[in-house]
C-alpha cells in the first residue's frame, strides 16, 4: 500500500489528505477507481433500492506529477478534479489533512510530524 496526497485543483500547493492505494508505482496521467460510499436517494437509483441505503459507488481518479519548485521536489499526486472535501471523506482508505493555523501540514506524506515552518517537528519521535 502507498499513500499518495490528494492535491486541490485550483491551488496545487494544498493538500486536502492522503489516499491509501494497493500500487507504489502509479505514473502522470493514469487513471484508477476508488470505492465511495453513497446513500441512496430514490431520484439517482434503481426504484428496488430504498432511500437511505447505503451502497458502494465506483469513480475514477488521475494521478499527476506535481513539482514544487521552491523545495525542489517532483511527486506524483492524486487530482482532486473539483471534488470537494466531503467528496474524498467518503473515499475508502482517504484521511484528511491537517494543517497548523498559519496553512502549514502537520504531517508529510510519509506521516512525519512538521513544525509551522514545514520541517521536521521536535516533537516527531519515530525516528528511521
Amino acid at each position: 500500500m502507498a499513500r499518495y496526497p490528494v492535491r486541490c485543483c485550483c491551488k496545487p500547493q494544498k493538500v486536502l489528505g492522503y489516499l491509501e492505494m494497493p500500487r507504489s508505482d502509479y505514473r502522470n496521467g493514469e487513471t484508477e477507481v476508488v470505492s465511495v460510499r453513497s446513500l441512496s436517494v430514490r431520484s439517482f437509483f434503481p426504484a428496488h433500492e430504498k432511500p437511505g441505503m447505503v451502497r458502494d459507488v465506483r469513480y475514477p481518479i488521475k494521478f499527476y506529477g506535481f513539482r514544487d519548485f521552491e523545495r525542489g521536489t517532483f511527486e506524483i499526486a492524486v487530482y482532486s478534479d473539483d471534488r470537494p472535501i466531503e467528496f474524498w471523506k467518503t473515499v475508502s482508505g482517504f484521511t484528511p489533512a491537517a494543517y497548523h493555523e498559519n496553512g502549514q501540514l502537520m504531517f508529510a506524506a510519509d506521516g512525519m510530524m512538521l513544525d509551522e515552518n514545514g520541517n521536521r517537528s521536535i516533537f516527531d519521535d519515530v525516528d528511521e
